[in-house]
């Protein structure tokens, strides 16, 4: 394989430009607003059906915090917009797409924690079945308890981050 200079890329600025407006703008966010009407659906579903359940209200929260998610995406999406076009990003711009940012990943890491406590209640339903039915496990008993507690542990480990960087920024 021949070498290639240090200069030279794979592929030509212009080929990247296109790609990275696909993707970024475009795609993204065509996916997102899906995620969104999907999870409006799903939501009025989950309601429909009674929070009561502890598996629809795992999932209702399952779906609001993607919802939540996909709704901060569409918002850094449309910082990106903006900011492929090297001329016009703007400090108020970067700090735009540096918040919505921010909550998109805490968003994500709230449908993540939410997602493992939903497979471990159903991984414990499945290889324990009469001692999980039995209602004398926590898991079982206390669902809703243990959703706020884990969305709570996140948010205010995200809130202490945010403490952190205004600190250092003063």
């Amino acid at each position: 394989m021949p070498e290639l200079p240090n200069d030279s890329f794979m592929i030509s600025d212009e080929i990247k430009f296109y790609f990275d407006l696909w993707f970024a703008v475009v795609a993204t966010t065509c996916l997102a607003s899906m995620s969104i009407v999907l999870n409006v659906i799903n939501m009025a579903v989950f309601v429909k059906q009674g929070l009561k359940e502890r598996v629809y209200f795992t999932l209702f929260c399952l779906s609001l915090v993607d919802l939540l998610g996909a709704t901060s995406l569409v918002a850094v999406g449309e910082g990106i917009n903006v900011a492929i076009w090297p001329d016009e990003i703007s400090a108020e711009r970067l700090t735009y797409i540096f918040v919505f940012g921010w909550f998109r990943n805490m968003f994500s890491d709230l449908a993540t924690a939410v997602t493992v406590f939903l497979s471990i209640e159903r991984c414990i339903c499945v290889t324990c079945p009469f001692y999980f039915q039995s209602r004398s496990s926590f898991v079982a008993r206390r669902p809703k308890i243990i959703i706020v507690t884990i969305l709570a542990v996140v948010i205010l480990n995200y809130m202490h981050k945010v403490r952190v960087v205004l600190e250092r920024g003063q």
